[in-house]
């Protein structure tokens, strides 16, 4: 993606004059500051409006989801199901990777290290037994 890469200079900068255009929304982005580069960290939905203070008073708003949610609505979030628990974050994580097209890399993967590491144990207690059945 060449949004995530670095920037060598700063973002492309568009001005919006909010005493003509009163109210905008859109997708905004955001940077974070690696070394001496700008990033782009991901986006936000924002909307903003520019009224006056009685158009203000009429159509009341609260901080976040907070009570009056209104103008505009703020719906519940949008959570992926990654908050889980103990060994039931374990087991979804196993189904997932088995539900995935690359599951067979995976167990692939997960048989060749563990044929590794037998490999590697036999190699490693090889010479001593060897030794031990010629010296007796």
């Amino acid at each position: 993606d060449p949004d995530d890469q670095p920037l060598d200079r700063p973002p492309k900068i568009t001005y919006l004059n909010l005493y003509k255009k009163k109210k905008t929304q859109g997708w905004w982005p955001l940077y974070r500051k690696q070394g001496d580069y700008l990033v782009k960290n991901g986006n936000i939905l924002m909307e903003l409006e520019v009224m006056t203070k009685e158009s203000a008073d009429k159509r009341p708003a609260g901080i976040g989801r907070e009570e009056p949610n209104a103008n505009p609505t703020i719906g519940p979030p949008i959570r992926t199901q990654t908050e889980f628990g103990g060994l039931q974050a374990k087991i979804n994580t196993i189904i997932y990777i088995l539900k995935s097209p690359n599951r067979w890399k995976f167990i692939a993967g997960i048989l060749g290290s563990l044929f590794g590491l037998v490999f590697g144990a036999l190699l490693f207690n090889g010479p001593s037994t060897i030794m031990g059945s010629v010296t007796g």
